[in-house]
């Protein structure tokens, strides 16, 4: 399997350093159409959550919009040629591109000076180490830096932009405290209603009870994710009896692995849901915080995590609920809930650009207007 991985990874190399530039050059010959907008991904067959309220914005704007979203991984190695080329020939004519991850078709030329290319990524805060901070989250093979391309960064908060100018390896003033577009649906108590609606009429059994989602990270890296204390949150229901009801939905990477989800629905809608949170080293927890609801941290690898991967901030200084014996892990969850914690300061510290108004402040900034 390694070496069948290995094979991938080197040819998706030359795909992306010799023919998809020949592809782009060839195209950039025509002017760029200014109300073109691309979004794409490389990681989901559908649209991610992190661009879905951008998209919905720009929608309505009236922009010539193509989308390019395809789990590549998953992909069949010719249906992904055709994905990067029809991707690199409206990338070549292309005012702006929107993307939420690491999307390496992106960075395989030297894109002309009219393109804007706008890093949304997924994540808000700055927790765990990654990109170029951390040991694996960059493949050995690949090359050069993904994200050299980028003319935009939108991060949740000033102490953020350090972070990720380090991570991603960018040039200053690239990376700016607009806010996360997503993070705007959060301040809208209609979409808010709805997803505790959907959630409700999907699992009835979970009305009138106290309702716990544990959204853990994965270990290692996206080829190879593994996970800590799966088996004592599994037994937590039983524990923490029928006043409760936990919803388990591990990170994509690792459910594709090992399908232990008991929730269908995505992690961002199921914040608006939950009374308490549950993870470990996920960002998700900075999400969550700006719904001024409690959060517990089940590390029970924390320092070996710490050792390896290590964070931007200290782990203890971080307003939660900290657990690492999974014995104790009914007591940590109910005392959530009477603990009054105070996270304004921490949310404030790296959450402050996330308003409600990110998703504009980000279009004013990339002048993109409603066409006429």
């Amino acid at each position: 399997m390694k070496i069948l991985f290995y094979i991938k990874q080197c040819m998706k190399m030359a795909l992306q350093h010799v023919f998809l530039p020949v592809i782009y050059n060839l195209y950039k010959k025509k002017p760029v159409k200014p109300n073109c907008v691309i979004f794409a991904d490389a990681h989901n067959d559908d649209m991610p959550y992190s661009m879905q309220y951008m998209y919905r914005t720009v929608s309505e704007m009236g922009m010539d919009i193509r989308v390019f979203c395809l789990n590549f991984k998953d992909a069949s190695f010719g249906r992904m040629v055709r994905e990067m080329l029809g991707f690199m020939k409206a990338y070549a004519r292309a005012k702006t591109v929107f993307i939420c991850d690491y999307y390496l078709p992106a960075a395989s030329c030297r894109k002309r000076k009219e393109t804007q290319v706008v890093q949304l990524w997924h994540a808000c805060g700055a927790f765990k180490k990654f990109g170029f901070d951390a040991r694996e989250d960059i493949s050995g093979i690949y090359k050069g830096n993904p994200m050299k391309n980028c003319t935009m960064v939108t991060v949740s908060s000033k102490a953020c932009v350090p972070v990720y100018t380090s991570a991603m390896h960018l040039l200053p003033g690239v990376a700016a405290a607009t806010g996360v577009s997503r993070t705007d649906a959060y301040f809208d108590e209609n979409y808010r209603q709805a997803c505790r609606d959907r959630f409700f009429e999907m699992y009835p059994q979970a009305k009138g009870r106290r309702l716990l989602l544990w959204a853990p990270t994965f270990r290692g890296n996206a080829g190879d994710p593994k996970i800590e204390g799966i088996e004592a949150v599994e037994g937590l229901q039983e524990k923490l009896g029928s006043q409760w009801y936990v919803m388990i939905k591990l990170h994509p990477h690792l459910e594709r692995k090992m399908k232990r989800s008991n929730c269908t629905i995505g992690t961002e809608e199921l914040l608006a849901v939950a009374d308490v949170l549950m993870t470990d080293y996920s960002s998700v927890m900075f999400d969550f915080m700006l719904m001024k609801k409690p959060v517990v941290l089940f590390a029970p690898d924390n320092k070996a995590y710490l050792k390896h991967r290590g964070f931007y901030l200290d782990y203890q200084s971080i307003p939660a609920v900290r657990v690492r014996d999974a014995s104790e892990l009914p007591y940590a969850v109910k005392s959530a809930l009477t603990e009054a914690i105070d996270t304004s300061t921490f949310c404030e510290q790296y959450m402050g650009s996330c308003d409600g108004n990110a998703t504009q402040r980000i279009l004013e900034r990339l002048h993109l207007k409603e066409v006429k």
